[in-house]
């Protein structure tokens, strides 16, 4: 069982004016997910060795009765909230846990909030449920239009057409959606860049939050990008920061389209 997590050492006041009167809430820890650019599947593998933990229980959610406890309670330190962000990695992963939980927080809190998810744990019966409880916004992790890529190099087989359907629910129950998009992929072909503009024309977003891949340490793809020398080592030193631009091997023309 997850512990109560410990608002009182931040200054939440503070942090909810900052964020005009939002805070965040994680509902639950872990994800089942392997996708190749994640800190997860390592922190998985290390959760496990470390703790002796058997896979399933790497996914841990909190009771209904302690998240709407701690959000009471931060209401209370804070007395300004306006909505709620849940950050987890996918909110709606397990249908029933959502059930019990958003039928207690439209009855207990009742505010609007938004939260991030996988198209692949998104269907008609969650859109519904999540418009009914206040939701106003749902994101979700998108990064490229191209299956090819999603599949072999993200590790992440949904098919465009199941993303398209999650995107087009949105917009039936008039939610606000979000695509996290990345650019800049290992072996990632120009056609293939553009393949994923045109599918985002195609889903409609409402919001796109474009990033630039970067292969972090210890994860599948930064093992990936190593073994293949895809990483421009001069460049990646060069970087202030790890969405600035582009530290895989490419031309310069290849460089300029990608800045663009």
């Amino acid at each position: 069982e997850l512990p109560k997590e410990d608002f009182s050492i931040f200054d939440m006041t503070k942090l909810c004016e900052l964020k005009v009167g939002e805070i965040t809430i994680i509902a639950g820890r872990g994800c089942p997910y392997a996708c190749t650019y994640c800190f997860n599947k390592a922190f998985k593998g290390r959760y496990e060795k470390d703790l002796s933990k058997k896979s399933g229980q790497y996914i841990r959610f909190k009771t209904p009765d302690q998240i709407i406890g701690e959000i009471k309670s931060v209401i209370a330190q804070t007395g300004n909230v306006k909505r709620l962000a849940f950050v987890d990695d996918s909110f709606t992963l397990n249908k029933k846990v959502l059930k019990e939980l958003l039928k207690e927080y439209k009855k207990e809190v009742n505010l609007p909030f938004n939260c991030n998810t996988n198209p692949m744990s998104f269907d008609e019966e969650v859109a519904k449920l999540l418009k009914e409880s206040g939701c106003i916004n749902v994101r979700f992790g998108v990064e490229c239009g191209n299956e090819r890529i999603r599949k072999e190099i993200l590790h992440r087989p949904m098919s465009n057409d199941r993303i398209k359907q999650a995107f087009d629910l949105c917009r039936k129950y008039k939610i606000i959606s979000g695509a996290y998009i990345m650019v800049g992929l290992p072996t990632e072909t120009e056609k293939e860049w553009l393949d994923t503009i045109k599918f985002c024309v195609w889903i409609q977003p409402d919001m796109i939050r474009v990033s630039t891949f970067y292969p972090f340490a210890d994860t599948e793809i930064y093992n990936f990008c190593e073994d293949n020398d895809l990483i421009d080592k001069k460049v990646r030193e060069e970087l202030e920061n790890v969405d600035g631009k582009s530290c895989l091997k490419m031309s310069d023309e290849e460089r300029m389209k990608l800045d663009k």
